[in-house]
């Protein structure tokens, strides 16, 4: 039986209204289910296996800027992250209760990548075995150096930064669940305020070095996303924030993506999407309690597969370009396209037949039915 990658609504949310109303009819149990959120989930993975298509195949510069600001879906991700996680958390979970859930979900498909980029670089002798013990302990993200941070399976370094947001979230959620409205709606402010002006105060020119680190890869300055994510899922959740159309916002931050592809580069990653996509991840939740049509399943079911796809991708990429890379732009188009496909299909096997038996086996019986009932079937941020 598949897998649900459904949101499902906080503690107390059975009457979450589906506007500004608190008055507002209870939502119906039909439609608690956030589908939308794990829907655009795999948009935005598609959009960093552009990225990252262009980067390890694609020559051509002007295609670049379509493809390069597919970094800022770590923004988004990180966003969600901490949205999903608090949109099914309970008042009465318990620190040990969420650690084992996020390892059970997280670490399988996580040891098999870093064992992937172990042997891609046996391969291609990119980086020594010593550079990526590191990320075999999800500590990748604190090493200033690009030698560590992005060796192996470079993608795994936003786990790493997720694995400092779950250990913090248990000590967090508390204190900002039980802040006002109004409290929470300054906070929320200062914080997209703080995680926006971050990259222009530090504005790195190259894509390494220790301005880039801070920007891009530091676990507390990347926190900051999180916690705007958390504090949306609060505000969303107590019919705090105006109702607001998923189709417009959804068009000004595609116009917005698009017109980033031509700016410079420390403001792609979080600068200029930062508030486009928290915008849409509001939209969508509002867009599914107020009973919209629903996302389409098969777009669902590549959510769900998303935190494999994220995982893989890339190694994909890698492997192939270091057999062969063509030479016209329109062969280079052609084979990035036949490698989506296969990422999406080695996805699917994972998160079906090797993901999920795992995560039931390491959850344990007894922890299974109360997880199923507290948790969305989240995946940490997508990077790039």
């Amino acid at each position: 039986m598949p897998r649900t990658a459904a949101v499902m609504p906080p503690a107390g949310a059975g009457t979450t209204p589906a506007t500004p109303s608190r008055s507002a009819a209870a939502v119906p149990a039909s439609r608690s289910r956030l589908d939308s959120l794990t829907g655009i989930r795999a948009l935005a993975a598609f959009a960093v296996f552009a990225h990252h298509a262009h980067s390890a195949l694609i020559s051509n510069p002007g295609l670049g800027h379509l493809t390069r600001q597919g970094s800022s879906g770590v923004a988004f991700f990180f966003v969600l992250s901490g949205f999903v996680l608090t949109w099914s958390s309970r008042p009465d979970d318990t620190a040990r209760s969420f650690y084992r859930r996020r390892v059970a979900r997280i670490l399988p498909l996580y040891l098999l990548a870093w064992w992937g980029g172990v042997a891609l670089n046996l391969v291609t002798s990119e980086s020594p075995l010593v550079n990526q013990l590191p990320a075999l302990f999800g500590l990748q993200a604190w090493a200033p150096s690009d030698r560590v941070h992005f060796a192996g399976n470079a993608v795994l370094w936003s786990l790493s930064c997720e694995a400092f947001f779950y250990l913090c979230f248990p000590l967090v959620i508390g204190r900002l669940r039980g802040l006002r409205d109004r409290t929470a709606t300054l906070l929320l402010g200062g914080v997209l305020g703080a995680a926006i002006a971050w990259p222009v105060l530090l504005h790195p020119t190259t894509g390494s070095g220790v301005r880039y680190w801070l920007m891009y890869l530091f676990p507390p300055a990347r926190f900051l996303e999180f916690v705007a994510g958390i504090l949306l899922a609060l505000l969303v959740s107590r019919g705090a924030l105006s109702r607001i159309p998923l189709l417009p916002v959804s068009l000004l931050a595609a116009a917005v993506y698009l017109l980033a592809g031509w700016a410079p580069m420390y403001l792609q990653p979080v600068a200029l999407m930062l508030l486009p996509w928290a915008l849409v991840i509001v939209a969508a939740a509002q867009h599914d309690l107020a009973g919209g049509r629903p996302a389409s399943r098969w777009l669902v079911r590549l959510g769900v597969w998303s935190y494999a796809f994220y995982l893989f991708h890339q190694l994909i990429l890698k492997d192939f370009a270091f057999v062969h890379r063509p030479g016209s732009t329109a062969m280079q188009l052609t084979c990035s396209l036949v490698l989506l496909l296969v990422a999406i299909a080695l996805a699917g096997l994972l998160a079906e037949r090797v993901e999920a038996p795992l995560e039931r086996r390491l959850r344990g019986r007894s922890a299974r039915a109360t997880a199923d009932k507290l948790e969305h079937r989240s995946k940490p941020a997508l990077a790039a």
